[in-house]
C-alpha cells in the first residue's frame, strides 16, 4: 500500500454566534481537511484544528503545513513508513500540531481500513460506546452565560466547558451562575 496522491484544503467554520475568548472574539473555527489515497484504491481522511489563541496557528498555516511541508513527505510512502516520517517531521518541525493531527488521522484511517479494524483497536482497546459532547460556553456576561447554560442543560448536556476571560471576578461569577443551572 503505497500513498499516490494527497490533498489538504483549509476551511474556517463559522460559529452560529460570537464567540468571546480571552484573546478578543472569534467568529468561526480553523480546520484543515486532509485526504490520502493508496495506489489499491484505499482513502484515508483526517482533520485537525487550531485555536489561534492559544497555538497561534490559522487556517491559511494548517493548510500550508500540510501542503507544503507533510503530505510532500508522506506522498510515495508505504503506510508505514508515511508514519515514520510523521514522526521525523514532528520531531524537526516543532509546532503545527493541527496540521500534524489531520495527516495522523487519515493515516490511521488508512490504516484501519486495511486492517479491516475500528480506530479504538489500533489505539489500544474501546473504553466506551459513546462519546460524551461538551456544550462550551463563550466568555460572556455571567447573566448571558448562566442562559446559555440552562438551555445547554434543558439540550441534554451533561458536560459544560465555561470559558475564562482573564478577569478573576467575572471568572468566578460566571462559574458561579453555571453552576447555579446545573442539576442537583
Amino acid at each position: 500500500m503505497t500513498i499516490t496522491h494527497t490533498d489538504a484544503v483549509g476551511v474556517h467554520v463559522p460559529f452560529n454566534e460570537d464567540f468571546p475568548v480571552k484573546y478578543g472574539t472569534e467568529y468561526s473555527t480553523h480546520h484543515v481537511f486532509v485526504r490520502l489515497q493508496t495506489d489499491d484504491g484505499w482513502m484515508g481522511y483526517g482533520e485537525g484544528t487550531a485555536l489561534p489563541w492559544f497555538t497561534g496557528d490559522v487556517t491559511a498555516g494548517l493548510e500550508a503545513v500540510a501542503s507544503d511541508w507533510l503530505l510532500p513527505e508522506v506522498e510515495g510512502q508505504s503506510l508505514n513508513q508515511a508514519f515514520t516520517e510523521v514522526a521525523e517531521f514532528r520531531r524537526r518541525f516543532p509546532g503545527a500540531y493541527g496540521a500534524m493531527a489531520a495527516v495522523e488521522m487519515a493515516l490511521l484511517d488508512l490504516k484501519g481500513k486495511r486492517l479491516g479494524v475500528p480506530l479504538s483497536t489500533l489505539l489500544g482497546a474501546k473504553v466506551r460506546d459513546t462519546i460524551p459532547i461538551v456544550s462550551v460556553l463563550p466568555a460572556h456576561d455571567a447573566d448571558t452565560t448562566r442562559q446559555k447554560a440552562s438551555r445547554a442543560v434543558a439540550d441534554g448536556y451533561e458536560h459544560l466547558k465555561v470559558n475564562a476571560n482573564g478577569n478573576v471576578a467575572t471568572d468566578v461569577e460566571r462559574i458561579n451562575a453555571v453552576l447555579s443551572e446545573l442539576p442537583a
